[in-house]
């Protein structure tokens, strides 16, 4: 879900620039315009929502919740290094996140970067 919210908004960023000049995404660069505008509305993404809100829309629709290694609520400071993790585990093309299979609790480098993991927020509803 926090992919297809920013693919979303990739497209209408698209949109606005074909608009704007028809020829700016004809150039040979343009796709490399396009992958450093994803990566940058991603990051964005992540470090807004689980910064500021706790939870990326992704998490609040399924129904997770953000704790820390205490089962409390995480910090502003954990949120954040969640944030910059979850960048960390994206730009290493996508190693961070599927470090989670060779993890001994199933934890990806984000997790273990900010001391967070995600839990089901009613686990009764399952």
């Amino acid at each position: 879900m926090d992919v297809a919210v920013v693919l979303i908004g990739l497209g209408v960023f698209l949109g606005v620039v074909r608009l704007i000049d028809a020829q700016a995404l004809a150039a040979a660069s343009s796709t490399r315009l396009i992958a450093v505008t994803f990566f940058a509305m991603l990051a964005f993404y992540w470090v807004y929502y689980l910064r500021y809100l706790g939870r990326t829309a992704g998490m609040a629709w399924i129904g997770l919740r953000l704790l820390n290694f205490d089962a409390e609520l995480p910090d502003a400071v954990q949120r954040r290094n969640r944030a910059l993790g979850s960048i960390l585990s994206a730009a290493s093309m996508g190693i961070g996140f599927a470090w989670a299979a060779a993890d001994e609790q199933g934890l990806c480098w984000h997790d273990r970067m900010s001391k967070t993991f995600v839990a089901v927020e009613d686990p009764t509803a399952l």
